[in-house]
């Protein structure tokens, strides 16, 4: 009988300077075991011996506001949400181990070694210097949404070329100036856990472990972070209003992504090449008619016209619906 737990936090109330600290809180969270309690190596052990794993994933997704009879409407993109996931799964009778270690790990990570941090950092730059010569169709596409979209330029901004060159810029301040990101590292958590509003708890299972582990979700969730007293975040969600890194992501986007031909040199001989733009702008609807003809065109003049007869490496399409 196993048990699936989804557990999020919001981590809008961060300031937008601030994601690389929060990719970089998030790399360490799993690696360097928790404050005063388990090592790194003990932390995994834990892991093993009581859960079928526990892993942490950054969701950002653009948020449809509305609809119309005549189809859906293309959504503006300074409306998305941005959560910070612990996700997990256990047999009913290790529940209550699944969520402390949860728990500890969001709340009690060890924040305070830089040489884990150097490392991580290395490693993510490196994955991420191979991934760019290997799939550069990815991020040319990443890199051509970011134009367009606040929310993609987030996307962008977190993983894309942009993601990468932040990274490199916090390598060295983490090479140079260690204890002033060791801070930003615990202020940056402080501020996700001091509000409840926002926290998502998802618990999957059959009618019989759900109710076998109902008492265990209920006292966990009575040990949750931050003050329920505070006064709730307005939902962006309903479209009460834009998210909060809304605004100064636009002006990085300005800045950083201009609707501008650009050229990025890497190490391969192959040549990635992208081109886009928007077909609607944001409110304007549209109707399904336009997946329809994107997959025509890509299993078959793309692929026929490019690939076959000019002896492309590769052609995609895609179009985004979210974003026009």
């Amino acid at each position: 009988d196993t048990v699936y737990i989804n557990y999020g936090v919001d981590v809008e109330s961060i300031e937008f300077a601030d994601v690389p600290i929060l990719l970089l809180f998030q790399m360490l969270l799993m690696q360097t075991g928790i404050e005063g309690e388990y090592t790194d190596v003990e932390l995994d052990q834990q892991i093993g011996i009581h859960t079928g794993g526990i892993r942490v994933s950054l969701l950002i997704e653009s948020v449809h506001q509305e609809s119309s009879p005549d189809g859906l409407i293309v959504a503006e993109g300074d409306y998305f949400t941005t959560r910070l996931f612990l996700r997990g799964k256990s047999f009913t009778r290790d529940v209550d181990d699944l969520t402390s270690l949860m728990h500890k790990i969001l709340t009690k990570a060890n924040l305070d070694s830089q040489s884990k941090a150097l490392e991580i950092l290395k490693k993510k730059i490196s994955d991420m210097s191979q991934d760019i010569t290997q799939s550069g169709h990815r991020y040319a596409n990443s890199r051509l949404k970011a134009r367009y979209s606040v929310w993609q330029y987030v996307n962008e901004h977190v993983g894309g070329i942009t993601g990468y060159q932040e990274l490199k810029k916090l390598l060295a301040l983490v090479e140079n100036d260690w204890g002033s990101v060791q801070q930003r590292l615990l202020d940056l958590r402080t501020k996700i856990l001091e509000h409840r509003d926002g926290t998502i708890l998802d618990v999957t299972g059959d009618t019989q472990v759900l109710q076998t582990v109902q008492s265990s979700i209920n006292k966990f969730i009575t040990t949750l972070h931050g003050d329920r007293k505070l006064e709730p975040y307005r939902r962006h969600l309903d479209g009460e209003r834009p998210h909060l890194w809304a605004t100064a992501a636009r002006e990085r986007m300005e800045q950083n992504t201009p609707i501008l031909n650009e050229c990025f040199v890497v190490q391969t001989q192959v040549q990635y090449v992208g081109k886009g733009g928007k077909l609607y702008d944001s409110k304007e609807s549209y109707s399904g008619a336009v997946d329809v003809i994107a997959h025509f065109l890509q299993t078959g003049y793309y692929w026929e016209t490019i690939r076959v007869l000019n002896n492309a490496y590769g052609a995609f399409m895609v179009y985004m619906p979210s974003d026009g």
